[in-house]
């Protein structure tokens, strides 16, 4: 074999691996290009799903912005709900509304009548409105706008019924079930077992139903309020009651 049939040879063996390489490289840039066209697309898609939220997020705001079209009773009700001010009432922001909403039940004016036998007593309502000196900064900071949860509480400031008349048989619930001992403890109204632990909803407008024996502490407390609950929000729940001292047929009870 001479040296030109070997030169031929060689470069046939040259051309052929160079065309293998490039057939092996092909598959490595189409890959590369299928990459980068995903990314695109996804990049692109992100970029289009957050402009679209931003016009739809102006044109409603806008809309919805324009207070002139609502009475302002309206605007206060919906701005007090809406706590995180994004012109949509959530599930947790329409929950206190729907307690509401659900709630038909009329409030019961409950009435102890007075004989011309029984002995009068007469009682007088007072009470300090709350002190807001009294709170942190940051609880002011944080409720006190013009639309806070507390508006009803810095304008309740005097009691709803400042005098009320009652027999003195009426109040034989506070007396205590058993003997009577100076300095022992008892209940009035004895919660549950799960009220103790527990506490209730804030969402409650109309007090339950109250029993005969509970009618005198529902009166007194409805004095202050119109719509007073005997049992309290937080535990433990229920009334009880201590007699610190006793002279002839008189009682001095201490209830809590």
């Amino acid at each position: 074999m001479t040296n030109t049939d070997l030169r031929q040879r060689r470069r046939k063996e040259d051309q052929s691996s160079t065309s293998v390489e490039n057939l092996s490289k092909q598959p490595k840039k189409t890959y590369r290009q299928y990459v980068i066209i995903f990314c695109i697309i996804i990049i692109s898609s992100v970029l289009l799903i957050t402009i679209v939220n931003q016009l739809k997020f102006f044109f409603i705001h806008d809309e919805i912005s324009d207070d002139k079209y609502y009475p302002s009773e309206i605007l206060y009700l919906f701005r007090k709900h809406d706590r995180d001010n994004d012109n949509y009432l959530s599930l947790d922001e329409f929950e206190p509304i729907a307690s509401q909403l659900g709630q038909k039940k009329v409030p019961t004016d409950y009435i102890q009548p007075i004989l011309n036998t029984d002995q009068l007593v007469t009682i007088d309502a007072f009470f300090e409105p709350l002190n807001f000196s009294t709170m942190t900064k940051d609880f002011r900071h944080t409720y006190f706008t013009n639309l806070d949860e507390l508006q009803s509480l810095k304008l309740w400031k005097q009691p709803y019924v400042s005098r009320l008349n009652f027999a003195a048989r009426h109040f034989k619930s506070f007396l205590p079930k058993k003997s009577i001992e100076i300095g022992k403890p008892y209940w009035i109204i004895e919660g549950t077992k799960h009220q103790f632990a527990e506490h209730l909803p804030a969402n409650r407008y109309y007090p339950p139903d109250v029993s005969h024996e509970h009618i005198i502490i529902h009166r007194l407390l409805s004095m202050f309020h119109p719509r007073p609950f005997i049992f309290t929000r937080f535990p433990p729940q229920g009334t009880a009651a201590v007699v610190r001292a006793r002279h002839g047929s008189l009682l001095d009870i201490y209830f809590r």
